[in-house]
């Protein structure tokens, strides 16, 4: 299985590749990064990446953004979040207009949408207790204390730092609710 994995940052996309390859031990994961940071330059490549995945034969697409505070603290599934919705919108609406020529089976689109951002993910991996807690942290307060003021060594501290998340999931059923949502998504995906 091919797998085209679209990240925001240097510390979103090893976390990402690790969750991917416990899902899918057999994927083959091929990362990218955006042009830069934020859901405006994610809203906005949507369509060449869908593109790019599709063309390219990649089996899933794999496509990462923060929710940021674009969702309530009680939501249940990220689907729930505007943004989601439309970067899900957005890569459907891509899809339908594709020639399926050349291609077996259809590109799956899966979306990791962490609340408020993956730091939140891997800090619940690193601290325990209860994931849903750890989504209600300030962003910006867990990227200082997971990588430093200024940050420092953000893929090799997040490849870490995924291990013990991974960890984490095997032992405590208190997920954080986005990662629980991206993981079901992506195996429901394949």
């Amino acid at each position: 299985m091919r797998i085209l994995l679209v990240t925001e940052g240097a510390s979103d996309e090893p976390v990402a590749a690790r969750l991917i390859r416990h899902a899918l031990p057999d994927a083959s994961v091929l990362a990218k990064r955006l042009p830069a940071r934020g859901f405006a330059v994610v809203a906005r490549e949507v369509e060449i990446w869908v593109r790019a995945a599709h063309f390219g034969h990649f089996d899933l697409l794999v496509i990462h953004f923060d929710l940021d505070d674009s969702i309530s603290a009680t939501f249940e599934d990220v689907s729930e979040s505007k943004r989601w919705q439309e970067v899900r919108d957005a890569a459907d609406k891509v899809l339908e207009s594709l020639p399926q020529g050349g291609r077996v089976d259809a590109l799956c689109v899966v979306l990791m949408s962490p609340c408020q951002s993956t730091e939140a993910w891997l800090a619940w991996g690193i601290e325990n207790e209860n994931g849903r807690a750890w989504e209600k942290s300030h962003r910006h307060i867990l990227k200082t204390k997971l990588f430093g003021n200024p940050p420092r060594g953000l893929t090799r501290k997040a490849e870490d730092m995924a291990e013990k998340l991974i960890g984490q999931m095997a032992v405590n059923e208190r997920w954080p609710q986005s990662l629980r949502n991206f993981m079901d998504h992506l195996r429901r995906g394949m």
